[in-house]
C-alpha cells in the first residue's frame, strides 16, 4: 500500500524526465546550461559538487521541500529543475525521495 501512495505522490509532484534535453542543451552550450552552472556555483555551499544523472520538472512544493533537505533544485526557463543524484532504481523508490514526500505529507 505504501508503494503505491509513493508512486502517486511522485506522479503528482515530479512530472517530467527532462535529462536528454538538458545534455542536448549542455552540448550546445545554451543560455540554460550556463544558467544551470551558475546556480550551482552559487550554491556550492550548500551542495557539494553534485553528480546529476537525471533532471526532472517538479512542481514547486516538491522543489521547496528538496532544496531545504539539499537537493539541487533550479530554476529554468524550462521550469523547476531537480537534479537527481542518484539513479537505476524508479524515483518513488528513491529513498530521498520518500523522506521528502513524507516531510510535505503527501505520503
Amino acid at each position: 500500500m505504501r508503494t503505491r501512495e509513493f508512486e502517486e505522490a511522485v506522479d503528482k509532484l515530479i512530472w517530467e524526465d527532462v535529462s536528454d534535453q538538458i545534455f542536448n542543451e549542455y552540448l550546445e552550450q545554451s543560455f540554460i546550461a550556463d544558467t544551470i552552472e551558475n546556480t550551482i556555483q552559487q550554491n556550492s555551499g550548500k551542495w557539494d559538487v553534485p553528480s546529476i544523472f537525471q533532471w526532472w520538472r517538479v512542481c514547486k512544493s516538491f522543489a521547496l521541500a528538496a532544496f531545504a533537505a539539499g537537493e539541487v533544485i533550479i530554476e529554468t526557463p524550462l521550469g523547476t529543475l531537480w537534479g537527481r543524484q542518484t539513479c537505476g532504481q524508479p524515483v518513488y523508490q528513491d529513498l530521498n525521495v520518500q523522506a521528502i514526500l513524507t516531510a510535505i505529507r503527501e505520503v
